[in-house]
């Protein structure tokens, strides 16, 4: 089932991007439960665009339009009346140098030869809806489903990225949970369709050479997103049941730690007090 966004917002149901602020804090989750989402950046913006133009490349063509070279900006009167016309026909203007990085980032990826694989046969921003067992109503919105040659059942996501190392990108997807995002994806394609799937990230730097790296996630990975789920759900559960949604310190003083490169270490100290060189000779 595929709808627009605001439409698959007003769904009930619980989704990853609301769940995962509970990593947060439960106030967190109640802020953003209640209606107040993060503001919308420029980086955000340029994100809807890249999907569309890889994932949708019709929908993108008929949403999308770039800024007309002879405006460099919308200091004229002219140019800003061609800009409300374009709003007002429901298209997004785009400026010269972001509709040429999408085009670019699109391109990478379709002829990526392993991200290409996976894109051959599927639908866009499928939705699907499920109960848990414990009743909850749940919700995904699903980057891609598709079929590779062989009929395996893959859920991609597509991830825009400025890290370049493979390091790098392990570390911001531990971060931004996108392992627990996958896992949430691949429970509710088991559960709405009783289906089994498998997960691949797709990532793509926003940065020239626009490199493309198609991730596998184990099953331990996995595993260890669904661990973090199930925490998730029980603290929301708790918090419902006492109508509490503590804050990151949890209501208790808590202690100042610094990271370790802030803190010398002990050993260092009690050596330079003895005035040794790296020799260890005086």
């Amino acid at each position: 089932m595929t709808m627009t966004y605001p439409e698959y917002t007003a769904l009930p149901g619980l989704r990853f991007s609301d769940l995962a602020r509970m990593a947060i804090s439960p106030l967190h989750y109640q802020h953003r439960a209640d209606g107040d989402a993060a503001d919308d950046t420029p980086a955000m913006a340029l994100g809807r665009a890249i999907h569309a133009a890889v994932l949708e490349p019709d929908t993108y063509a008929a949403t999308y339009c770039r800024r007309p070279e002879e405006w460099a900006d919308w200091r004229t009167k002219a140019s800003q009346a061609w800009r409300a016309a374009a709003v007002a026909a429901g298209r997004v203007v785009l400026g010269a140098d972001d509709w040429t990085r999408v085009e670019r980032i699109a391109r990478a990826v379709h002829e990526d030869r392993l991200a290409c694989r996976y894109l051959r046969d599927g639908e866009a921003e499928v939705v699907l809806t499920w109960q848990r067992e414990d009743g909850r109503r749940c919700k995904a919105r699903l980057d891609w489903l598709g079929r590779t040659s062989d009929h395996t059942l893959v859920v991609l996501d597509i991830k825009t990225t400025r890290l370049q190392s493979l390091a790098q990108f392990g570390g911001a997807a531990a971060r931004y949970h996108y392992h627990a995002q996958l896992a949430w994806y691949l429970d509710a394609v088991s559960a709405a369709q009783g289906a089994d799937a498998e997960a691949r990230l797709v990532t793509v730097s926003t940065l020239a050479p626009y490199d493309v790296v198609v991730y596998r996630l184990p099953e331990p990975v996995l595993e260890h997103g669904r661990e973090c789920i199930a925490e998730w759900l029980a603290t929301l559960a708790e918090c419902e049941a006492s109508d509490t949604w503590p804050g990151i310190a949890m209501g208790a003083e808590r202690e100042l730690r610094l990271p370790t490169w802030a803190m010398p270490d002990e050993a260092d100290e009690d050596l330079a007090s003895l005035g040794l060189d790296a020799e260890g000779l005086s």
